[in-house]
């Protein structure tokens, strides 16, 4: 009796695969064909469809672009001018006045060298003369 089954099991599975096999090739034909089907179909069509694409987005594309040129003008029209004026700090008002009065001390005509002399020698004392006296 088990070699009436592997007989029948045999034959039964060598009729699956000859109609799997024969499925599949069947398969693969038809999946052939529609692909040289398509294939032909753009080849045929392929510019014309492209040109309908192009017609129809143009006229957004166009548009599209001539509002972004038109923005800045748009956004200028629509925003009001509104001037800022920075105000200084007071402790930049009293700075920029010590450094004035600074420079003024130092570069006045009659008594500027003398008192860049005294500092300077006052500045030599505190960091002492250096190597050049040595």
């Amino acid at each position: 009796m088990n070699v009436r089954f592997e007989e029948a099991a045999t034959r039964l599975s060598n009729k699956a695969a000859h109609r799997f096999a024969e499925t599949s090739d069947q398969v693969a034909t038809e999946a052939s064909e529609f692909a040289d089907r398509v294939g032909q179909w753009l080849a045929d069509n392929g510019p014309v469809v492209a040109e309908t694409v192009r017609a129809r987005t143009g006229d957004t594309v166009d548009m599209a672009r001539e509002w972004a040129e038109a923005l800045p003008e748009r956004l200028a029209k629509a925003l009001p001018v509104v001037t800022v004026y920075a105000k200084p700090k007071k402790r930049t008002i009293v700075g920029v006045f010590v450094l004035g009065a600074g420079v003024a001390y130092f570069l006045d005509p009659q008594m500027g060298s003398t008192r860049r002399d005294r500092v300077r020698e006052k500045m030599m004392g505190i960091f002492g003369r250096g190597n050049a006296q040595e």
